[in-house]
């Protein structure tokens, strides 16, 4: 299946830095064994497929924005933010794991792309999980 991403994520995958992605899936379309196409460029003149793997696993990811952000990964509570002092409760530093093996410099950036509730799937091409 052909992956999209933009452009400052491709070096970032070539060399080893993004070692996953993180999309909705609303009908179910990724899964292990799935051979995954990235490109940039996708539906226009500038498609470029760089890059073809495997999906070893996928992971259910749900972050939810209320009173604090809550990142939960296959149901469980992975790091949890109160939005007002900016104080994690747990999980900073697998937050930030995350985070970076995602292609972002930071939770700050991380969050600032998921900015409200999102309900998606954590596509693996390594053998990492969480």
């Amino acid at each position: 299946m052909i992956i999209g991403f933009k452009e400052r994520f491709k070096n970032l995958i070539l060399t080893g830095t993004k070692i996953h992605t993180i999309r909705e899936d609303k009908h179910n379309r990724w899964c292990a064994g799935r051979i995954l196409h990235m490109a940039t460029g996708v539906r226009t003149k500038r498609y470029e497929c760089f890059k073809e793997a495997v999906c070893i696993s996928i992971q259910d990811i749900e972050i939810t924005w209320d009173d604090c952000i809550v990142v939960s990964i296959d149901g469980k509570t992975f790091a949890l933010l109160t939005k007002y002092d900016e104080a994690f409760d747990i999980g900073e530093r697998e937050l930030l794991e995350l985070a970076r093996n995602d292609g972002f410099e930071s939770i700050t950036d991380f969050l600032s792309f998921f900015k409200g509730d999102f309900t998606g799937k954590i596509i693996h091409w390594t053998d990492l999980k969480y």
